[in-house]
């Protein structure tokens, strides 16, 4: 997954039923990502990131190491 042209394995189901259909009809979602490190858990939720702002919506990115949160805009 070094290359950010990869697709993490996952990611079509991920966007396909989760931002395209459940957000888009006015759901949420929160996902808590775990892994060993350096298993792409930060990769992961950067390029869903970069898929759900595609979809004109507002991720918000948290980490329990840090006190504060990430929205992330265009």
């Amino acid at each position: 997954m070094g290359n950010t042209t990869d697709k993490p394995v996952g990611v079509s189901f991920l966007v396909e039923k989760y931002i395209q259909e459940y957000i888009a009809q006015g759901g949420s979602k929160i996902k808590f990502i775990t892994g060993c490190a350096r298993s792409g858990k930060t990769y992961l939720l950067r390029f869903m990131c970069s898929k759900v702002q595609e979809s004109n919506y507002c991720p918000v990115f948290f980490s329990p190491k840090r006190s504060d949160c990430m929205i992330l805009r265009r």
